[in-house]
């Protein structure tokens, strides 16, 4: 299972209301429920009817009586949301390792980016639940889906739907890493001319993203994810839920510059992974990375992930006397896969190759 992340963090990063859990970005708020037991098993995103308005979310099971367990999701909300940028789905469980367990995922875009939800609750704590309703002859409880109320369909956002801003080899000019006892680190140093332009087609929290898996790492500029940032093995085990980007600066003595002490304060952004409890210590290499790779188009993290799992089960066989068609027809069944699977983006990385 891989865990995306296509936000910044902010502070709180994450907490719990009963059995969900939330995490905190500058642009969204992010419920995550496990959705545990025999009673969930076949269960599918169509099943869910999520509705939410500017101040209220309502989420329900229309194949079975689950009222009770998704009481967590619903209620009055302590700050304002964006209906229409908001989105729900049914994504495998990154801390069951199996992949067999499953979450249901809300994602609630701010109304007012940049602005903190304070405190450890999502929802406002009362004692009544406010309903809309009104009153026919044979009093019967009506549910209006006026006053802003907006009908979410499944699925996560697709990152086809992101502009392209800038490309890594413009924006990017630096790889920091280092390591503690419990957390893996990189700061990748960016351009500021580069950033600035960025910045004009995009807000600040939606150019980077990144996908986690335990052993596997993607970092990309969103609308340029078939050239990584980062790409690779991790030389251990991580928490991929516990994922975190901050768009930061640093200041530091000018290299080589003629006057010593001069000072310049440069734009960074810092990513952060947390090594699982197995792989706590030093690690001799934090991700294994194939130059070739990154210099070459690439798909998503599950498909690098399958690959090199694959290429360390079974060794290639020999392709010393395959010509440039076979290559190219290779890359073109790959290309019908991922099209007909709806992965467009995939699509066009191994068209490209072929």
């Amino acid at each position: 299972p891989v865990f995306r992340v296509r936000d910044l963090a902010m502070q709180p990063e994450r907490g719990a209301q009963r059995e969900m859990r939330w995490m905190h970005f500058v642009g969204s708020v992010q419920l995550r429920l496990p959705l545990v037991g025999d009673r969930w098993e076949g269960v599918l995103e169509d099943d869910f009817e999520v509705r939410v308005c500017e101040n209220e979310l309502s989420v329900r099971c229309v194949s079975q009586d689950a009222a009770e367990y998704l009481e967590s999701l619903n209620g009055t909300l302590k700050r304002e949301v964006d209906p229409k940028r908001c989105w729900f789905a049914l994504e495998r469980d990154v801390g069951d390792p199996a992949g067999k367990q499953r979450v249901l995922v809300i994602e609630l875009a701010k109304k007012t980016p940049g602005k903190a939800w304070a405190g450890e609750q999502i929802f406002q704590e009362t004692l009544f639940k406010r309903q809309s309703f009104a009153w026919q002859a044979n009093q019967v409880l009506l549910k209006k889906d006026g006053d802003g109320w907006v009908a979410l369909k499944p699925g996560r956002r697709s990152d086809v739907e992101d502009p392209f801003t800038v490309s890594r080899g413009w924006l990017c000019t630096e790889l920091e890493q280092g390591q503690t006892h419990e957390l893996v680190q990189w700061r990748i140093v960016l351009d500021q001319k580069k950033l600035d332009e960025a910045l004009e087609k995009v807000p600040f929290f939606s150019v980077f993203g990144a996908d986690c898996s335990r052993r596997f790492f993607k970092l990309f500029i969103r609308g340029d994810e078939a050239s990584p940032i980062l790409l690779g093995e991790l030389g251990g085990a991580v928490v991929p839920e516990q994922t975190v980007l901050e768009l930061t600066t640093f200041t530091r003595e000018v290299p080589g510059h003629r006057i010593a002490g001069t000072m310049e304060t440069l734009p960074c952004l810092d990513v952060t992974l947390a090594k699982a409890q197995d792989s706590l210590g030093q690690w001799e290499e934090l991700l294994h990375a194939d130059e070739g790779v990154l210099n070459q188009p690439q798909g998503s993290l599950e498909e690098y992930e399958e690959q090199q799992l694959k290429a360390q089960r079974d060794p290639d066989p020999s392709r010393e006397d395959w010509t440039p068609d076979d290559w190219a027809d290779e890359q073109k069944e790959l290309a019908d896969a991922a099209f007909k699977e709806g992965c467009y983006r995939d699509a066009i990385v191994y068209y490209t190759r072929a």
